[in-house]
């Protein structure tokens, strides 16, 4: 893959994050400036992270889920699984495309979009010894 493809893979990913974090912090009738509050940014922060500019840190995105409800699989993947029950239930509503797991999800169900074929291979036969 070309340095530029993934350069706009990432700027996709990065953007569909943001629009997760948008529908979650709006479930909440929250603004840009009380989120922004609660987890101790600045509120142009909050606004870079929502149009994709920003990806949030592990440490930032951990207290984003826990303000809001919401699990990592939620702003990783948009899988439900793990958020507030009424916000999973609003979000799935208004967001069809959002994923509702149907049983519990193992290992092998997650999605992996930084692996390629080769190491999620190494992972897979590294989890069957």
């Amino acid at each position: 893959m070309a340095l530029w493809q993934e350069d706009e893979a990432q700027s996709a990913e990065a953007k569909r994050i943001g629009q997760r974090l948008k529908w979650a912090r709006e479930g909440h009738d929250m603004s840009r400036v009380q989120l922004a509050l609660h987890v101790g940014v600045d509120a142009k922060m909050i606004r870079h992270m929502e149009v994709g500019e920003r990806v949030p840190s592990i440490f930032l995105a951990m207290s984003l889920c826990h303000i809001l409800g919401i699990s990592p699989q939620y702003l990783l993947w948009g899988i439900l699984q793990g958020c507030e029950q009424e916000l999973a239930a609003r979000l799935a509503r208004e967001h069809p495309e959002l994923t509702i797991p149907r049983g519990p999800i193992v290992h092998g169900d997650m999605p992996n979009p930084g692996k390629t074929r080769r190491s999620q291979r190494s992972i897979d036969l590294a989890g069957t010894g």
